[in-house]
């Protein structure tokens, strides 16, 4: 099924806006890996890649579901920094408190523009009792940021969030999954760690024909589009075949490691079914409100040791997928 959107032409054809604000990136990501203690739950070309989809897709509001310290809410920001004076807030859900707490002081502190975070709204709260409609009462086009992870979250977000943008303009991003026709069927392994699957890393832990998804929302959302014929794309469906290898290099020498062809992360839009009638889950019931947790700043992490097989696509995923 043909995507109503496509990342390669998003990053092609604003190649030349987003090489202006390649050294304002770099900036904020170094800064932010300050604040963490070493670069966390985000790769590196990721930055690039959320940045485009925002700047071709131009929302007027962004939501993003999961947060913990705010890698995709800062390449958000500075992709909506480069909107204006076109409006995009961002509207940011998270149980954790460590962007408001730990990122966001020390990003305001220490960034030549610290205005370029007015636009978030990060929010400490539970996605599963969270009222999205004054959020999107008014919006003309929603980007969502699925960041999130949980069988009972995805339902929540579809019976709620996702029910109510069918009607209009959006795009989803779904965070942590790999499309696997792309890699070596080792990805395709278990993990030789008896715990893997509740802690461990790397192999994805829910392998789906050929996504794989390294936590159950996957299984949620893919049951979800299946059972309404909407098309579910990875990053890599559309970077390898959509990008000629000239195109390719010509970006590869704009932004260095900035760029690849590898997202590990899938795409929709309800806006694909084209009026057909949808079915949703039903919606949970919404939990009891609970504290959260404050996140106390972690010593920088050690440097990912070299995969055993000399693979780059190893340590990239093995990368993506430590927690």
């Amino acid at each position: 099924m043909t995507s109503c959107f496509s990342p390669a032409k998003a990053i092609w054809n604003n190649r030349n806006a987003l090489a202006e604000a390649a050294a304002e990136i770099g900036e904020v990501r170094s800064a932010l890996q300050q604040a963490m203690g070493g670069p966390r739950d985000f790769v590196h070309q990721q930055w690039l890649q959320v940045a485009s989809i925002v700047l071709d897709f131009k929302p007027d509001v962004i939501i993003e579901l999961g947060r913990v310290y705010g890698n995709s809410t800062c390449a958000m920001a500075v992709a909506a920094k480069m909107l204006r004076p076109n409006p995009c807030r961002i509207v940011s859900l998270c149980l954790s408190d460590a962007f408001n707490v730990i990122s966001r002081p020390h990003l305001e502190a220490h960034l030549r523009d610290p205005d370029i975070l007015n636009a978030v709204e990060a929010i400490e709260g539970d996605i599963l009792a969270y009222d999205f409609e004054p959020t999107i009462a008014s919006a003309q086009r929603i980007f969502v940021f699925w960041d999130a992870h949980g069988y009972d979250v995805a339902h929540a977000i579809l019976a709620g969030l996702l029910c109510k943008l069918q009607d209009r303009p959006h795009l989803v991003l779904v965070h942590d999954m790999a499309d696997l026709k792309y890699f070596s069927d080792d990805f395709r392994r278990y993990d030789a760690d008896a715990q893997w699957l509740t802690a461990g890393s790397a192999a994805p832990k829910h392998i789906l024909g050929d996504v794989g998804s390294q936590y159950d929302e996957g299984i949620a959302l893919i049951d979800f589009l299946g059972r309404n014929r909407i098309g579910f794309h990875s990053a890599e469906s559309s970077y390898f075949p959509e990008l000629t290898e000239e195109q390719a290099n010509e970006l590869a020498a704009l932004f260095k490691s900035d760029f690849s062809r590898y997202g590990f992360w899938y795409y929709f839009s309800l806006n694909e079914a084209n009026g057909r009638t949808l079915t949703f889950p039903p919606k949970p019931p919404a939990p009891t409100p609970s504290a959260p947790e404050p996140i106390a700043p972690e010593p920088p992490m050690p440097p990912t040791p070299p995969a055993p097989r000399g693979n780059r696509l190893e340590e990239l995923i093995s990368g993506l997928f430590r927690r």
